[in-house]
């Protein structure tokens, strides 16, 4: 067998291979089979989409945190939050955009 018909003869046949990973799991190069993942590597995950759109504050928003502040302090955030919706009608705003503004 020359060299040349035992090329095409390589080239003719399908190759598979496969690889092997921890705990007898593998993956060949076939369509039929799923994607190995690997436990200790972190996966890509999309952006979660923002709840609410962004916009400016506004000059009444501004004023109703600073009296919020003044009474109730700098450390509670989530309840200067939603003392904004209870007494002056400002909805959307979280704690950590309160305590940031």
């Amino acid at each position: 067998m020359n060299t040349d018909t035992h090329n095409a003869s390589i080239a003719n046949q399908e190759l598979t291979y496969t690889t092997f990973f921890p705990n007898d799991q593998r993956r060949t190069n076939s369509s039929q089979t799923q994607s190995y993942k690997h436990p200790n590597i972190k996966q890509k995950r999309s952006k979660k989409k923002q709840k609410y759109s962004r916009r400016l504050w506004s000059d009444e928003e501004d004023e109703a945190i600073s009296n919020l502040v003044e009474t109730y302090g700098t450390r509670r955030w989530t309840f200067i939050a939603k003392k904004l919706q209870e007494n002056y009608k400002i909805y959307g705003r979280s704690g950590k955009q309160c305590r940031e503004r």
